[in-house]
């Protein structure tokens, strides 16, 4: 965590943590960084041979290096959640797949998440209320061809920056969009409780703390 001045503070993983990432799937470092953290059979039917009992250790190990660091890329968090379903009994394709992931956080030892703090700033819009807790909540219906379970994210916003990501296979199983993205702002709802009464426990009963969730599902809205 790093202050960059009095409305700005960046957040950044150590290379300590990736560095053995990519010594333990002997990853070159020249290698061309992968543009996106997702393989495009993360969500296929897996019916590869399971891996020894060597590399199976190894992919354990790897997730529990990307479970400690997912925080810190958000946009890797519904990869990670992926990969560590196989932890079980890890296969050839999850390997592939891990390897790929790997190859992306190559291009991402630099990179640092900037919150920048602005008075009754949105992310999308202005706030009347200078506590707005914002929740943004979404979910893929059945994207997962084998289970055919769908996964939810939310994100928590205040003053427009990020305090909290997730990313989560629902339990239920949704039999329309409608229903996952029910699912998924309950989740991410259920998030925001929390970190409600963890900022006015901080601020104290004074200030007016506002909770308003965001979907982009018409039927769920309703």
């Amino acid at each position: 965590h790093t202050l960059i001045s009095e409305d700005e503070m960046a957040i950044q993983s150590h290379p300590k943590h990736l560095e053995p990432l990519f010594d333990l799937l002997c990853i070159n470092r020249r290698l061309k960084p992968k543009k996106t953290p997702g393989h495009p059979m993360l969500d296929e039917p897996d019916t590869t041979a399971k891996l020894n009992a060597g590399d199976a250790s190894v992919y354990k190990l790897c997730i529990g290096i990307l479970l400690y660091i997912s925080s810190d890329y958000v946009e890797c968090q519904y990869t990670i959640r992926g990969l560590s379903q196989s932890m079980s009994s890890p296969s050839v394709q999850a390997m592939a797949c891990l390897r790929h992931m790997a190859q992306y956080l190559l291009g991402c030892t630099e990179h640092a998440m900037v919150l920048k703090y602005e008075a009754h700033k949105g992310l999308l819009h202005y706030n009347p209320c200078d506590y707005t807790l914002e929740i943004y909540s979404d979910s893929d219906w059945a994207k997962h061809k084998q289970t055919r379970r769908s996964v939810s994210s939310g994100y928590l916003f205040l003053f427009g920056c990020l305090l909290y990501s997730t990313s989560r296979s629902q339990k239920a199983l949704a039999l329309s969009s409608a229903e996952a993205e029910i699912y998924s702002a309950a989740s991410a709802t259920s998030d925001a409780i929390l970190m409600y009464h963890c900022l006015r426990f901080s601020i104290g009963d004074k200030e007016d703390i506002k909770v308003h969730l965001a979907m982009d599902n018409s039927a769920a809205r309703a």
